[in-house]
Order: structure tokens, then C-alpha cells, then sequence
């Protein structure tokens, strides 16, 4: 079915949706058929509207393409708290790297992204 108009609550055509809807239409698209000779009407509407939290520290995909991708950290051996801190992030120890593993988004939110090694070889 290919769009024939797209309009906007309030245009000439989109009044009876207009009192249906009301506020919740955002708009009313009108659409052929041209295999089974039909028009069809349809409509967009807000079902839910609720507040949107940003997380303080967003990961975005200009930092890195997929921030749910595995990346090694190279943590020292005497940097105990730090060991701990990764550990309760979900971080796992990488025996034959001797490089820790987690994903990338809650390397960058603990402010490791220095200590990633994107080769991957342990070197």
C-alpha cells in the first residue's frame, strides 16, 4: 500500500478523527490498495506519554558503535578496589588474555575507557 496524503490533525479530512481522537492523533494517513482496489485510512496516536529519564552519563554511538560489545580492561594486579568495583559491574577475568571483560557501556560509565585494550592480542 503506497501513502497517497499525510495530514496533520486539523486539515480539511482529518476533522471526525480530529473529535475521536483529540489530543492523541498525531496523524491521518490516507493509503491505495491498487491490487485489491481499496483505500484505506490510518491513523497515528499517542497511547502512552510518560517522562523520559536520561542517564547522566549517556553512551553514544559516535563513542563507539555498539556499547553492548565485550572490551578488555587491563587492571593491575594490586588495584584490588578497582578489581572489586568491575567485579559488581558484571566483569569477568579473561585467564588466557590476563585481561578483564566486560561491555563497553559500563567500562565508559566507570571511567576506564583508557584502560581498554581494543587489540586482540594481550600484548
Amino acid at each position: 500500500m503506497e501513502v497517497i496524503k499525510k495530514m496533520q490533525p486539523g486539515q480539511p479530512g482529518t476533522k471526525r478523527y480530529t473529535r475521536q481522537y483529540g489530543e492523541s492523533l498525531i496523524c491521518v494517513r490516507y493509503r491505495r490498495d491498487i491490487a485489491n482496489s481499496r483505500r484505506v485510512t490510518t491513523v497515528e496516536l499517542i497511547v502512552d506519554d510518560g517522562f523520559y529519564y536520561q542517564e547522566t552519563h549517556p553512551v553514544s554511538r559516535i563513542l563507539h558503535p555498539n556499547p553492548n560489545r565485550n572490551v578488555y580492561l587491563r587492571v593491575g594486579y594490586e588495584e584490588s578496589a578497582l578489581r572489586r568495583q568491575i567485579k559488581t559491574a558484571g566483569a569477568r577475568w579473561v585467564h588466557e588474555k590476563k585481561l578483564w571483560q566486560m561491555r563497553y557501556r559500563d567500562a565508559y560509565k566507570l571511567g576506564l575507557k583508557d584502560r581498554i585494550v581494543e587489540d586482540d592480542t594481550n600484548g
